[in-house]
C-alpha cells in the first residue's frame, strides 16, 4: 500500500486545512453580517460582534476596527 511520499501528504493536509480556513472566514463573516441587534442591549450586541470578530484572525482574515465600526453603525442607518 503506497501512502504517497511526504510531499504530497504535506500538500494533501495544507490543502484540507486551507479549505476549513476558507470556510470558516465566509462563516465568521455572514454570521457577522447576519447579526442585529434585535432586542439584545447595546453591551450585549456589542460583545457579540467583538467575539465574532475575534475568531476572523485565528482564520488568517482579520476584520478592522474601521470594517467593524461601519459594520455596527450600518445597523442603525434607518
Amino acid at each position: 500500500m503506497n501512502n504517497g511520499s511526504p510531499k504530497e501528504l504535506w500538500d494533501a493536509t495544507k490543502e484540507l486545512s486551507g479549505s476549513y480556513t476558507r470556510a470558516r472566514v465566509i462563516y465568521e463573516k455572514v454570521e457577522l453580517q447576519k447579526t442585529r441587534k434585535g432586542g439584545m442591549k447595546m453591551d450585549q450586541y456589542l460583545t457579540t460582534m467583538k467575539s465574532i470578530v475575534d475568531n476572523l484572525p485565528e482564520a488568517g482574515n482579520p476584520i478592522y476596527h474601521s470594517e467593524l465600526t461601519v459594520q455596527i453603525l450600518s445597523e442603525f442607518d434607518t
